[in-house]
């Protein structure tokens, strides 16, 4: 014959996928910033106790001095009170204008020696006490140190803003500074009228002394405290290290893992929530081994996938037989990422070209393995031979000695005499071949059908394969499937089925064979709709021009 044979090919790539990094290969190199957490603990415990030691110390210092203050008030009001009664009796006595000189200063030097034994039951704070008259000039009734006491040596008054201690029913008491005998100190003043005498009575009692005992007891509260601070830093270290020890151990441990150890376990050391942390990371860092355990695997398997999918690339025909008088077209639709079809333009001789629909069971990789084995002896086998039957029957005596015992492959094998438009047919347990019929409008199914290839070594495939002849007028088309297009399957599991197709086939048949088999696709894509793919879809068509 003198066809010219033109080609279409087709080419398709593998992305290359980058390796990946080492998971947690950059964690184990981080180094801590700045303080560690038990120093950053024991920092927080130990601010703590020293604001605690001050509060404590400042507030008992103001109770302490506030309760000596207060008793001091409460003795001075005790003693002043005496001294009123002491000088009402000596009103009468010292200021007894019948007395004379010596008896008035006996009895002035009587009532100095109580105030004295006065001062003695005061432990020395007494500074002054005297009971002097409201008459004008002064005079003095009764004094500590016997002394007159006139003009500015008179005690002086309380004035508003020293009134810090306010004043009771019969005392009123001040703070002050008091000069009069000796250096000057800070005191606490005494005073009350004497009760139907013209006279009042003075009580100056020293403040200093308490101030001495305060400043005591800031210096006791100050050694306690900072012995309360030493022991609360040792506390707090030690509980720091109490807590943060385990996560330190957590923290090293999960630095081992980061660097690639998987099989390290982290060891609970505590009950609490840092000892769940650690079984909960050790749950994790099973379940992360398990996960790059099981990504390896699939690494591997898409691996095998990848090169099952050359492997099936490389089954499928590259280019479109383009000859004068015949419109040609394929395609391939795989379930999965390989299938178990396979379709094929083989040249016999120069005049007879074989058109090959062929379904292995099974799906994937292992579909794709026998099928491999079958194309290799089918396009062997068939260079030469114009008899379908005969190619059939010796693929399957080839393929029966390697396939697995319950596979097997289907096959339909039509041969085209391209200048006389006529088909021997041959089939292999396959789906019939469909032929429209442009005269009559109708489609015709051819089938002498057989066993499936790998399912006898020979006897029986022999007796029962066989072929037939098709003639083929103009505006005939031939249409070769495998039964993934008639058991396409929609979300109900309703099969489109061998009618559809008929009908489709008799509506498309005068299409291109490009344009029929995507209109083919489409129809099949609507019928599936939202459900999964059944079964890989081959369809291989021609039209007679």
């Amino acid at each position: 014959m003198t066809a010219v044979l033109a080609s279409k090919t087709s080419g398709a790539g593998v992305e290359a996928r980058p390796g990946r990094r080492d998971v947690g290969a950059e964690i184990g190199a981080l180094k801590r910033q700045g303080m560690s957490l038990a120093v950053k603990f024991s920092l927080c415990i130990s601010a703590l106790v020293l604001i605690i030691s001050v509060l404590f110390g400042l507030v008992a210092i103001k109770l302490f001095q506030n309760k000596v203050r207060q008793e001091i008030i409460l003795s001075g009001e005790q003693q002043i009170l005496m001294l009123a009664s002491l000088g009402r009796k000596a009103f009468s006595e010292v200021l007894d204008e019948r007395a004379g000189p010596e008896e008035t200063e006996r009895r002035r030097r009587y009532y100095a020696g109580e105030l004295k034994r006065l001062n003695a039951d005061n432990s020395g704070r007494l500074l002054d006490a005297a009971v002097v008259t409201k008459t004008t000039p002064r005079r003095v009734v009764i004094s500590m140190y016997n002394e007159p006491i006139e003009g500015s040596l008179d005690p002086p008054r309380p004035p508003s803003p020293n009134l810090v201690y306010g004043r009771s029913e019969d005392v009123t008491v001040w703070k002050g500074e008091y000069a009069r005998i000796g250096p000057r100190k800070r005191a606490l003043y005494f005073k009350t009228d004497l009760r139907d005498h013209p006279a009042v009575a003075y009580l100056i009692l020293s403040t200093e002394e308490v101030e001495q005992e305060v400043k005591g007891l800031m210096v006791s509260v100050a050694l306690f405290g900072l012995l309360f601070v030493a022991a609360g830093v040792a506390l707090s270290v030690w509980l720091a290290g109490l807590i943060t020890n385990p996560i330190n151990i957590l923290v090293r441990d999960m630095d081992i893992v980061s660097r690639g150890d998987m099989d390290h376990e982290a060891r609970p050391h505590s009950s609490d929530e840092i000892g769940l942390l650690a079984v909960a990371f050790n749950r994790m860092t099973r379940n992360l081994k398990e996960a790059q355990e099981r990504q390896r695997e699939a690494d591997r398997i898409n691996s095998e996938l990848n090169m099952a999918k050359e492997i099936a690339a490389s089954l499928l025909p590259t280019k479109i037989p383009s000859m004068p008088g015949y419109d040609i077209f394929a395609t391939y639709v795989s379930a999965r990422e390989v299938g178990g079809d396979y379709y094929d333009f083989i040249p016999v001789d120069r005049t007879h070209l074989a058109f090959v629909a062929a379904d292995a069971s099974g799906k994937g990789i292992g579909a794709a393995l026998i099928m491999a084995n079958a194309r290799a002896a089918l396009r062997m086998l068939c260079v030469g031979n114009l008899s379908a039957a005969e190619v059939l029957s010796k693929t399957n005596a080839v393929v029966f000695r390697d396939i697995k015992r319950g596979t097997f492959i289907t096959v339909f094998y039509a041969l085209l005499d391209v200048p006389n438009r006529e088909l021997t047919v041959s089939s292999a347990g396959h789906d019939p071949m469909i032929v429209y019929r442009a005269a009559t409008g109708r489609c015709e199914s051819y089938n002498p059908n057989c066993v499936a290839i790998g399912f006898d070594p020979g006897p029986i495939f022999d007796r029962n394969v066989k072929e037939e002849k098709v003639r083929l007028n103009k505006g005939d088309r031939v249409v070769l499937y495998t039964d993934g297009v008639v058991e396409c399957m929609n979300e109900r599991s309703e099969q489109w089925g061998f009618e559809n197709l008929n009908a489709f086939v008799r509506e498309h048949a005068n299409m291109k064979s490009r344009d029929f088999v995507r209109a083919l696709e489409r129809a099949l894509a609507e019928h599936q709709g939202s459900a999964e793919q059944h079964d890989d879809i081959t369809i291989v068509t021609f039209r007679v021009e």
